[in-house]
């Protein structure tokens, strides 16, 4: 739909990929997520700082002060492959 909610037509696409393609393109893709982790965690932690003031705004994070000062490491939890159910992972 259009932004005034009218229905668009497309022509249908047919993509053919084989098995190899695909593997390869997966890999792509959890590389691709990988890499942008970091950037993830920044934006996600900048929502909450004055920029002008630096100040950090905890109340919108469920983190004290001090977990957030005494935060070093960000740990790496193992990814599901794309369209499965992942299990809960226990720290």
């Amino acid at each position: 739909m259009d932004l005034d909610g009218n229905t668009i037509e497309r022509a249908v696409q047919h993509i053919s990929w084989d098995p190899i393609m695909a593997e390869g393109r997966l890999q792509a893709f959890h590389a691709e997520r990988i890499f942008e982790q970091p950037r993830a965690v920044r934006d996600t932690l900048l929502a909450s700082v004055a920029l002008d003031s630096a100040k950090v705004f905890l109340d919108k994070m469920d983190i004290s002060e001090d977990e957030f000062r005494n935060f070093t490491n960000i740990k790496s939890l193992p990814a599901a492959p794309v369209g499965t159910l992942a299990k809960p992972v226990s720290s």
